[in-house]
């Protein structure tokens, strides 16, 4: 904050904690987008066999 006026925030304080809080919801983006459940093909991922029995 401002020496001179508490209630005046400058602007590199302002910028200071836009980042912050960017930083903090692009975290919490990243760990919701990541899915560890067994429903996720990239992490879980199994060969299937479709050929056709053979007869």
């Amino acid at each position: 904050m401002s020496e001179l006026n508490p209630t005046i925030v400058t602007s590199a304080e302002s910028a200071n904690k836009r980042v912050e809080l960017v930083t903090k919801a692009a975290s919490a983006w990243i760990n919701e987008l990541v899915d560890l459940g067994g429903r996720n093909n990239l992490l879980y991922y199994r060969d299937l066999n479709l050929d056709p029995p053979k007869i």
